[in-house]
Parts: C-alpha cells; sequence; structure tokens
C-alpha cells in the first residue's frame, strides 16, 4: 500500500480497498485478512510522520486506518525499517492486528516470528468449525543492505528457505491446521535475477504449506480479469498447484483465493483454490478518510510551505534524451551533503562522481513526471522532484568500472540503425529510474551500437560494442584504472536496479543524509542554472536518423530551448501520453 490512505491518480488507497473489502466480506462471512509489508513508506504522509512533523509515531495515521481494516495479521515489507528501528517500534505499538517477520530479528523485536489464528468457519450447510491458522512471514534479505544505516549491528536475518522449513514444523506441531505463507518477494525472475533476489516461488515446494501471498515486486499475478484455479490431487506436485497471489501496488487490487475446504481422517486441506486480482472500488469510504483527515490536513499544510525559490524549470518530460534539471539537482544535493564527510575520511584526493537518475519519468503512467515552472518552490515540490526517503551510499570505484555502471544504465535504449526514421527510442522493460546519468564525467551515447545488458542486468556482449563514447574526466580520456568515488544513493547502492560493481568490500561507510534536506538548502539559496553540475551526456550524431519517445502531456511547457529545432511534435497517443520525434 505504500501508506496510501486516499486516492491520487492511478493509486487508490485503504479508503478504496475498503468498499472493496466491504462487498467482498459481505458475500462470505468466513474470510481473512492479511497484509504483506511495506505500509509505512511511500508518500509525504509518511515521511513526514517519521520526521516528528505531525505527531508523535504511536498515533500514525496509518496504523490507525489498519486498526479499522481489521486485518488478521500483517507481514513486514523492507521498507518498514526504512526510518529506523526506533520509529519502527513506536508506530506498531499503536497497532491492533498482530505483526509477523519470520527471517528477521533484532534485540527488541515488536512483532511476531509466527501466529496462530483461531477461527470458527461455518459449512455450506450452517454447521460451524474451529480451525487453526498458522501464518508465516519472510522478509528479503537484503533488507540489511537496502536499510544498512538503520540494521547494521542492530538486525539478523535468515535464509528464505530455511526460515520457511523452520516455522511451517512449528506451526504444524503447535496445531496448525492449515499454514499460509506472507513471503514479501515476487512470484518470477530470470535466472540472473533469481540468483540475487529470493522468490516466493522458492518455498512453494515445501511441504506442509498452503498458499503464498506475495509482495515487494508490485507486480499483479494472475493478471487482472484472470482466474487460476488450483485442484490438489495426489498425482500432482505441490508447488505446481500451490494458490499463489500478487496484488500490484497502492491499492490498485484486492488479491482473493477462494478455498474449499475438506477435512479428512488426516485433517483440514483445501481441494480447490482460486487465485484472482480484484480491482478495487471507484468509491472512497468516508469513514477511513475521516480517521486520517487530521493528519492529512496537517501534512498539507507542510507540504504547500514555500522552502525557497528558483530560476529555471525542473521537469523530467525530456529525461531520455538529456540529462535533464531534476537529475542534475539531485547529483547536486548529494555532491554537497557527502563533500564534508569525504573530506573527512581522507578521500581529498580522488574524484567524485554522482549517478542520478530522474525519479518520475512515465513509468506509473502519463502522469508521472515531475514539473515544477520557475518560481517559488514548496516542499510538495521537493517531494515531488525526490520521492523517496533514501540515503546516500557511496563506493571506490575505478574507471573501468564507471564505464560499465554506464553501459548498463543505458541498454534501456534500443539500438537505432542509421540513416532510418521514426525508430522507438526506450525500451519500457527498463524502468525509467533506473536510467543513471553520472554527473562529473562527459560522455556520449552511440545508440547505433547493440546494448550490452538486459532488462535484468545480464551482461550480452562485450566491450568491442560498447555504447560509452568518448568518456572523459576534467576533458581528458578516463583512465580505466584511475580511481574514483561513485556517490549514489541506499537504493542503488543495496543492489536496486543490479548495477555492477557493487559490493561491501568497496562500499565507504557514510552516515545518513537526506537528498531531499540538502535540496532544501540549495533552493532556500535560489535555484539557478549554475547551480546543477553541468549536462553530462549526449547522443552521438546520426545523420539522416530519428527516434521516437512517449512523454507527459504537459511536455510542451518544459522543451529545453537547445532541443527545440531538434523535436517534432506528434500528437497524444491513445495512453494519454504525448509523442516526439527526436533527429539524431
Amino acid at each position: 500500500m505504500h501508506g496510501h490512505i486516499g486516492g491520487c491518480g492511478q493509486t487508490k488507497g485503504w479508503a478504496f480497498v475498503t468498499e472493496t473489502l466491504n462487498r467482498l466480506k459481505a458475500e462470505n462471512s468466513n474470510h481473512l485478512l492479511f497484509d504483506n509489508g511495506d505500509f509505512l513508506q511511500g508518500t509525504a504522509l509518511c515521511d513526514l510522520m517519521a520526521f516528528g512533523a505531525l505527531g508523535p509515531a504511536e498515533n500514525h495515521p496509518v496504523i490507525r486506518v489498519m486498526n479499522k481494516m481489521g486485518y488478521d495479521a500483517i507481514g513486514l515489507g523492507n521498507h518498514e525499517f526504512d526510518f529506523g528501528l526506533p520509529f519502527l517500534r513506536d508506530a506498531l505499538s499503536g497497532a491492533t492486528a498482530p505483526m509477523v517477520c519470520s527471517n528477521l530479528e533484532t534485540d527488541q523485536n515488536v512483532w511476531e516470528r509466527d501466529l496462530l489464528i483461531k477461527k470458527t468457519l461455518t459449512d455450506s450447510l450452517g454447521q460451524p468449525h474451529k480451525l487453526t491458522i498458522g501464518v508465516f512471514s519472510l522478509i528479503p534479505p537484503q533488507v540489511l543492505d537496502w536499510c544498512r544505516v538503520h540494521l547494521e549491528g542492530r538486525a539478523r536475518v535468515f535464509e528464505f528457505q530455511a526460515t520457511a522449513v523452520e516455522r511451517i514444523a512449528s506451526l504444524r506441531s503447535r496445531g496448525a491446521d492449515l499454514v499460509f505463507a506472507l513471503c514479501h518477494a515476487g512470484d518470477t525472475a530470470s535466472k540472473a535475477e533469481a540468483a540475487k533476489n529470493p522468490l516466493a516461488t522458492d518455498i512453494t515446494s515445501i511441504p506442509g504449506v498452503d498458499l503464498v501471498i506475495c509482495g515487494h515486486t508490485h507486480s499483479v499475478s494472475p493478471k487482472p480479469g484472470e482466474r487460476k484455479l488450483c485442484v490438489r490431487t495426489p498425482s500432482q506436485s505441490q508447488d505446481s498447484v500451490m494458490p499463489l497471489v500478487l496484488p500490484g501496488d497502492r491499492g490498485k487490487f484486492v488479491g482473493c483465493i477462494d478455498l474449499k475446504l475438506q477435512k479428512s481422517p488426516r485433517g483440514w486441506t483445501w481441494v480447490t483454490a482460486e487465485c484472482r486480482n480484484i480491482e478495487v472500488s471507484e468509491t472512497a469510504n468516508p469513514d477511513v478518510l475521516e480517521i486520517a483527515a487530521p493528519w492529512i490536513a496537517r501534512a498539507q499544510t507542510a507540504l504547500a510551505a514555500e522552502v525557497g525559490n528558483s530560476e529555471i524549470d525542473i521537469g523530467t518530460f525530456f529525461s531520455a534524451i538529456q540529462c535533464d534539471p531534476a537529475t542534475r539537482l539531485a547529483a547536486a544535493a548529494k555532491r554537497m551533503a557527502v563533500a564534508p564527510l569525504l573530506e573527512d575520511l581522507g578521500y581529498t584526493d580522488l574524484p567524485v562522481v554522482t549517478a542520478a537518475s530522474p525519479f518520475r519519468a512515465g513509468h506509473d503512467g502519463p502522469e508521472c513526471y515531475t514539473a515544477v515552472p520557475a518560481g517559488p518552490v514548496t516542499l510538495r515540490e521537493i517531494y515531488d522532484i525526490y520521492p523517496y526517503f533514501n540515503a546516500i551510499d557511496a563506493f571506490k570505484i575505478t574507471g573501468a568500472q564507471a564505464r560499465d555502471w554506464l553501459e548498463a544504465s543505458v541498454s534501456g535504449f534500443f539500438q537505432i540503425l542509421p540513416e532510418q526514421p521514426d525508430q522507438p527510442l526506450w525500451n519500457h522493460q527498463f524502468p525509467t529510474y533506473e536510467f543513471d546519468s553520472l554527473l562529473g564525467v562527459s560522455y556520449q551515447i552511440d545508440l547505433s551500437k547493440p546494448a550490452l545488458y538486459s532488462p535484468d542486468r545480464r551482461r550480452l556482449s562485450e566491450a568491442a560494442c560498447s555504447r560509452i563514447c568518448d568518456l572523459s574526466l576534467s576533458g581528458e580520456p578516463l583512465d580505466p584504472h584511475a580511481e574514483m568515488i561513485l556517490v549514489t544513493n541506499a537504493y542503488r547502492g543495496g543492489g536496486g536496479g543490479k548495477f555492477p560493481h557493487i559490493s561491501s568490500r568497496n562500499r565507504i561507510p557514510l552516515p545518513f543524509r537526506d537528498v531531499r534536506a540538502w535540496m532544501q538548502v540549495i533552493f532556500a539559496r535560489g535555484l539557478t542554472e549554475n547551480d546543477l553540475p553541468t549536462p553530462s551526456w549526449q547522443f552521438a550524431p546520426m545523420a539522416g536518423t530519428s527516434a521516437t519517445f512517449e512523454t507527459g502531456s504537459d511536455a510542451l511547457r518544459f522543451i529545453p530551448s537547445n532541443l527545440k529545432q531538434r523535436l517534432t511534435d506528434l500528437g497524444e497517443t491513445a495512453g494519454g501520453y504525448r509523442k516526439f520525434r527526436l533527429s539524431l
């Protein structure tokens, strides 16, 4: 849910989910309700609560809303740990539903390792039956990397499958008739990705688990409108018929698994299971909105406050064809934040390059773009430019590794054939927020060459077809053996996007710094073009060649002056985007 209470664009939230749940509960009195994590992070309201700007964490509006929902159990996601353990403990202290996390523990857990739920269900003849439902919950072990600044030395994490085997055995031995797994992981991945990230399907073949509820990846499975029917027979393997649902993100869908249960001398089991994702109601529940109304009002007041001024427009509409102001601003804030830290650590002789990407550049629909016009800047607009509460991470790398990082980044572009018109530019299997620019070096991108990396960051070919050319530092060709400092964010540093050459071995330990706080410093001084690092890249010229790309509907207001002669407006698409032709 990522903290969404009301709706905004394609996002729904608990207010809309509640209406759908009320209908489903009315249709069937035998029900259990679970949440699979990432509920305390994802909105400005959640961030402001973490900063203490809207009141004490013990009275968190998200928890109050979840109490209204009547969950049977709630699994923790990795983002619950984004704000540190003291805040998490305070926030969860107000919850009425039990919290579960089976493979991460601290010295002061406020969650259970597993849970037994006593439930009385009514059969088709109206007869009651008492069942005990066992629940366990798994979180990606990479949370120790993603939230390193908060968890290092304070938390221990355990492997997915081993934990599942242990918890299933424990629950069954304590009387569980059925065992449900809340697994904060996706259900599919390439072999390369699966080697680094656990999957929900890793536990479907473990004897004793009856269904799996997935999360984390924001994907939807089964697809909307589809129904997956599982029939349990002795001849089929368990994992081939495992009921499994992955209900997307931010309240767009309610994942539903309908079980038909049967009792035999060996105990209870399901005989059929139908899995589906139900699109949520277009109507918001007023009771839910009323619960959160005081906090929403305070958040809106805080976000409307002016924090500075900008002399330039800041938009991400054209981030696919040049290094946009939002990306350059993020790089400037990171560089400002780490400069004194690196000096204190003795890294004064190494050059610093900063990786940054556009967060809102169309990956979630035609309205998902940053658009901040020149003039007064509010806190809300800073959240628009940089919506995530990301710490800063730094690594020591070589020039060759910097080149490889860039090759991974620019693999999102399709290969463009010379002297051919209107070829698609961007491969949408690559999220735009994984298109990093490196500020501090300069380079060209040769689109006539094939990509070196697949969408899951598998290397496809050797450096002979490198897209990165004329890579230079301070006007000189970049020495592949030269050392430098790469500054990025904790998401990327923890493996987000699976960029190469990141590990604990070359990480430079830094204290927590919030990028948005340093953006506020820049805006408070009055942002000018001179405050931003020089755009680092451009496409290598291709005479007689053009490419097309889609961007947001408001793009016409933000066309960069240096690109006007090379762009042709092709109008709106059926999907609500605006299409342009770029002369290369």
